[in-house]
């Protein structure tokens, strides 16, 4: 029973002592990460070095230009109407967002940092639920209903 044991004990330390050798195996110094990182990068400059990215967006116009214009000449002016609306609204969507990031985001993280806090970025994420835009681009601090509390 005991030379089990001992055969056993031994079983797991050589097991044990492999698994250590192949995570040792798993670890690459900073150097090496660099180099795999670069080789990367290299390979997606390689597969995308032809492509010029200006050519690219001025096709991409001169398509919508054309799409647009068959459909006038079609007469779908409820599609092409559509889809304007539709540019126009993520356009006003996205430009909504950087501006709340600039007004409120901006002004709690400045907020914050002037109150001496230690992590502002913190301090702001927690606020930030009580901070609101209105439509007309004015900040405003909600309570947890969402009423009004103060105005800008």
């Amino acid at each position: 029973m005991t030379e089990n044991m001992v055969e056993t004990q031994e079983t797991v330390t050589d097991a044990v002592s492999q698994e250590e050798n192949t995570n040792q195996d798993k670890v690459f110094t900073q150097e090496q990460v660099n180099e795999i990182v670069a080789k990367r990068i290299s390979q997606v400059n390689k597969r995308f070095a032809d492509i010029d990215v200006d050519e690219y967006r001025e096709l991409k116009t001169l398509r919508q230009q054309q799409e647009e214009e068959q459909m006038i000449n079609r007469q779908e002016f409820e599609k092409l109407l559509k889809q304007t609306k539709a540019k126009a609204d993520e356009e006003v969507t996205t430009l909504r967002s950087e501006l709340e990031k600039i007004k409120v985001d901006g002004a709690l993280i400045n907020a914050a940092s002037k109150a001496g806090s230690v992590n502002p970025e913190h301090i702001a994420q927690l606020l930030k639920k009580h901070i609101r835009l209105d439509s007309n681009g004015s900040v405003s601090v909600v309570d947890s209903e969402g009423n009004i509390r103060y105005n800008d």
